[in-house]
């Protein structure tokens, strides 16, 4: 009853007797549903990194509730940045700065440039690196149009032009700046 209550809703984890929250299989069904279900788990089990990895591949979400040193932890982000790259944002400032991190981000999502660090976002050269395999048939990938707002912004940031009609009307990246 217990893991089919948290199969549904995750947040149910919150209800059940801590006994429960200790238990793997039933706070890793409730991180699948839901990530922030991630809180309610037996501090234990938040401290356990081969738990944690776990529960950031059922979902990346849960990479917000970990701690710091967890959020520091490159290998954890890493994991994190391939399921979705929405999860930079989650990521300690100095994992926004790492090269790799950012560039695993940006190939699952376009607008995980946005938490990149400023370092990072000001590097032309890595900004074309980073949006490189990125075409007009992307447009309708997650993401999209927050993409072309920061290829707008950027553009608008550090002087260059705006991008040709065509690539406007598409509201993707047809092209690095």
């Amino acid at each position: 009853i217990i893991l089919a209550a948290v199969s549904s809703n995750g947040f149910a984890l919150d209800f059940i007797p801590w006994v429960w929250r200790n238990d793997p299989e039933i706070v890793l069904e409730a991180v699948k549903s839901r990530g922030g279900a991630w809180v309610y788990a037996h501090s234990d089990l938040r401290q356990d990194k081969n738990f944690i990895f776990q529960a950031v591949r059922a979902n990346y979400k849960a990479l917000k509730y970990a701690s710091e040193e967890i959020r520091s932890d490159r290998e954890v982000v890493l994991v994190a940045v391939k399921q979705d790259g929405r999860a930079l944002k989650y990521a300690t400032p100095a994992l926004r700065d790492d090269p790799e991190i950012v560039l695993m981000a940006v190939q699952q999502r376009r607008d995980a440039m946005d938490h990149a660090s400023a370092d990072l976002q000001d590097s032309r050269g890595f900004f074309e690196e980073a949006i490189s395999p990125w075409s007009p048939v992307d447009c309708f990938s997650p993401g999209a149009e927050n993409a072309h707002d920061s290829l707008e912004r950027w553009k608008r940031d550090h002087g260059y032009a705006a991008p040709d009609k065509d690539v406007e009307d598409q509201n993707c990246w047809a092209e690095g700046p």
